[in-house]
């Protein structure tokens, strides 16, 4: 990695032939939809072979290549039942390997990097998922989830602070890529709702097979939309690159409305609120104020807003848009938020169960149908309890991995804020600046959404989280090294 350098593309023809088969193998993966198995291995050969082309010929291009394919992978079945999302993953694991390499043969990460807050945070993390894994109640669901922990944070965290280290303008081109690489499931999605009817019902459908459910995607779209605005009304660049990137915010709102999930847009509105506080600099003390009166109502008014939750008769999932985003309100009847809330209570009955380790990363899914209760199943609810996560990143984390692991999460988010908020209120540069508040709303979509789903173990999700906190470390790290060499000039005159 100490060999990688950013320069322009050149114009070599060698280079353009390797990026054009490495789209062209992406779009026969879709295209063949898995029904030529033969054809398939071929593809995944060939796409191989390329990859380690980059790897070895322009490592930035590799970084640019998956940056783009990330949101187009598509699930590939391998030995035992497993899947892996091709070509993205495939990718995510040679950069692994690589990264394990270099370093056995002797290559020395930044002290500044390894010493940051946020990186000792993560090695904790990885450390007690490791920990809790050797306590789990089916230690080899545990091992891999760990496994693929490991795998983003060296892909997407430490490989591409290599990347940004070099010039913070490579934050923008990343996102400026990925962005470019969601048209085509957007476009996908727009023909399925074409087909079925624009109808909230059909939402979780109509974005596959990009995508495996409307909230994921959404989420997505909406962790994207700040960049978007920056990029079409911020960004100091030709009329036809703003041109298209303002036409690329439009598409993305679109498809936000259109994913019809309703925490990705309650997520994009309370981050456009935190902009408007920090974009106006509301001290801390009026924010707290504002915060413990609005919690301060909701204790007062607690019996008259639980009797309107209780009345609320607004169900989601049904061909009336209005009624859909009013459904938020209704805890009883709305499926939706009947079968959330019963995902939380068994969270924390877990939590209950084993405090201190939790039952294992992973392992959510096969536990929690014994700690469900009649009263708050919903009529999707199973006794068998085998459909999926915690509904909340928060509550898995305290199920799976005990309490210590919940609070080093929480942890985490807390220090990538400061951190990010150091580093827009004290730049003195404004380009640090302006790139650090772009990706910093973006966390917050993510942070936000996080109460209600968890995403970050689906590399769909994780590699625009983990690539983001690589780009707010990266920029914190050289903010501070630009204040030290000032302040040596200073100190020399």
């Amino acid at each position: 990695m100490s060999s990688l350098k950013i320069n322009s593309f050149s114009k070599t023809n060698f280079e353009f032939y390797l990026i054009g088969v490495f789209i062209l193998l992406l779009n026969m993966n879709y295209f063949l939809d898995h029904n030529l198995p033969s054809l398939l291995l071929i593809v995944e050969v060939l796409a191989v072979f390329v990859s380690v082309v980059f790897l070895f010929y322009k490592k930035e291009y590799l970084l640019y290549v998956l940056s783009f394919t990330v949101p187009l992978s598509l699930p590939v079945g391998l030995f035992s039942g497993a899947n892996l999302n091709f070509p993205s993953e495939l990718i995510s694991v040679f950069l692994s390997f690589y990264i394990c390499i270099r370093i056995l043969i002797g290559y020395k990460i930044d002290w500044s990097f390894l010493k940051h807050p946020i990186t000792l945070i993560l090695m904790v993390d990885l450390a007690w998922l490791l920990i809790t894994s050797f306590q789990s109640s089916i230690p080899e669901v545990s091992y891999k989830r760990f496994i693929i922990r490991f795998i983003y944070i060296l892909s997407y965290y430490l490989f591409f602070y290599e990347l940004f280290k070099l010039n913070s303008k490579n934050i923008l081109i990343v996102f400026a890529i990925h962005c470019l690489g969601l048209i085509w499931p957007i476009f996908i999605t727009f023909q399925h709702h074409w087909e079925l009817g624009f109808s909230p019902s059909v939402a979780s459908r109509a974005c596959q097979p990009f995508y495996n459910d409307h909230t994921i995607y959404g989420a997505v779209l909406v962790f994207f939309i700040p960049f978007l605005i920056y990029s079409a009304f911020r960004f100091q660049g030709k009329v036809y690159i703003k041109l298209g990137f303002s036409l690329l915010l439009l598409l993305f709102c679109i498809a936000a409305f259109l994913s019809f999930s309703r925490a990705a847009l309650a997520s994009l509105l309370l981050s456009g609120i935190i902009f408007l506080i920090i974009k106006f600099k509301v001290k801390l003390i009026y924010f707290i104020i504002s915060a413990s009166l609005f919690l301060a109502t909701i204790l007062v008014f607690q019996n008259n807003i639980m009797d309107y939750l209780d009345r609320s008769k607004f169900v989601s999932q049904k061909n009336d848009l209005g009624m859909h985003f009013k459904s938020v309100a209704n805890v009883k009847t709305d499926v939706s938020n009947a079968e959330r809330i019963n995902r939380w209570v068994c969270a924390w009955r877990m939590f209950e169960e084993k405090p201190i380790f939790g039952y294992g990363p992973g392992t959510y899914q096969f536990f929690y149908g014994q700690f469900q209760s009649r009263k708050n199943m919903s009529t999707i609810s199973t006794f068998q309890g085998d459909k999926g996560h915690a509904h909340s990143e928060y509550l898995g984390y305290l199920s799976e991995t005990g309490l210590f692991g919940f609070l080093n999460f929480l942890l985490l988010i807390g220090v990538i804020i400061s951190t990010a908020l150091r580093v827009i209120y004290q730049t003195k540069n404004s380009e640090i600046k302006n790139i650090c508040m772009v990706v910093f709303l973006g966390l917050i979509t993510f942070f936000i959404h996080g109460v209600f789903n968890g995403f970050i173990e689906t590399d769909k999700m994780a590699m625009p989280v983990f690539v983001s906190i690589a780009a707010i470390v990266s920029l914190d790290i050289a903010d501070r090294k630009a204040n030290k060499e000032k302040d040596v000039t200073k100190s020399d005159l």
